[in-house]
């Protein structure tokens, strides 16, 4: 249904450019329906990543953010119990403004 992403960011500036790498940990509620049979769980993960930010202006900065996430999961509402790892690769921009 939907993932979470709990990460910190690490990075170098040059000028008014910041190269950044990111880490931490990743959640999903997921949920499945075999056979009529329905179960959910929310399961945790990892993520890592990385980006840029650029200082455009004095009060606006732009960014550009990846970031990779891995979750297992255990499904125990199925006869035999359902396993398995849902990977996600996630490519974000975005604006900040300063004031």
């Amino acid at each position: 249904d939907w993932t979470t992403l709990l990460r910190g960011r690490a990075g170098i500036a040059l000028d008014n450019v910041l190269i950044y790498g990111t880490a931490g940990l990743a959640g999903a509620n997921l949920n499945a329906t075999i056979g009529g049979v329905s179960d959910s769980v929310f399961a945790w993960g990892w993520t890592i990543g990385g980006g840029v930010e650029v200082g455009i202006s004095d009060s606006l900065t732009g960014r550009i953010d990846y970031s990779y996430a891995d979750i297992d999961f255990n499904l125990d509402g199925f006869a035999p119990d359902v396993t398995g790892n849902v990977q996600s690769h996630t490519l974000m921009g975005g604006f900040s403004i300063k004031y």
